[in-house]
């Protein structure tokens, strides 16, 4: 576990370098276009990326990042609703070993301005806890249809495949009686002649 105080950006990008299958995040706001760069290279290698962020002036101004780049590339975005509850985390989980968390928000104000903390560790009960947590935001703001990740669709792909596999071996099966039987006839045919 490390506590980082000062000139924290460069460990954060250093954990999320790491994603190989997923990264989670929530985080109230978000403008730091490093990190925006990031994701976006590790959305182009496949890296199921979520993230939850305010619906705000803040997160869609004019001059802020490009989301719906993200959104072109897999990565799906929740928009929390300030006015209905202010989601105010700052985490992320990276592939479920890696937990980043603290007051830093991922803006060129944190960045540059604020005095933040962010501590980075991979114990395995925080890490649960955090994840729990942001399975919660989906009920939290409504989103319970919106999340399908990867996993699930896998897991449903599988059952069909089972279910395909079982009705090709039954196809086999009787197949194979066919040609036994037609090889009979065939030698039987063979044996008049």
């Amino acid at each position: 576990m490390q506590a980082h105080f000062q000139n924290i950006q460069p460990y954060l990008l250093e954990a999320l370098q790491k994603a190989e299958r997923k990264i989670s995040v929530a985080v109230a706001w978000f403008t730091d276009f490093q990190i925006f760069s990031l994701l976006t290279e590790k959305a182009e290698k496949g890296v199921e990326i979520m993230i939850f962020l305010v619906d705000d002036h803040i997160n869609k101004s004019i001059n802020g990042l490009p989301f719906a780049l993200l959104q072109n590339k897999g990565v799906k975005i929740f928009w929390t609703n300030p006015q209905e509850r202010l989601m105010h985390h700052k985490f992320c989980v990276i592939d479920g070993k890696i937990l980043c968390f603290g007051s830093y928000n991922w803006t060129n104000k944190a960045h540059f301005e604020n005095v933040e903390n962010m501590v980075i560790t991979e114990d395995t009960a925080l890490i649960t806890s955090f994840e729990v947590e942001f399975k919660r935001l989906f009920q939290l703001y409504n989103l319970q249809t919106a999340f399908i990740t990867k996993e699930i669709a896998l897991e449903q792909n599988v059952v069909w495949l089972k279910i395909l596999i079982k009705i090709l071996e039954e196809q086999n099966i009787v197949l194979t009686t066919e040609i036994n039987h037609w090889e009979m006839v065939i030698h039987q045919f063979n044996w008049f002649f």
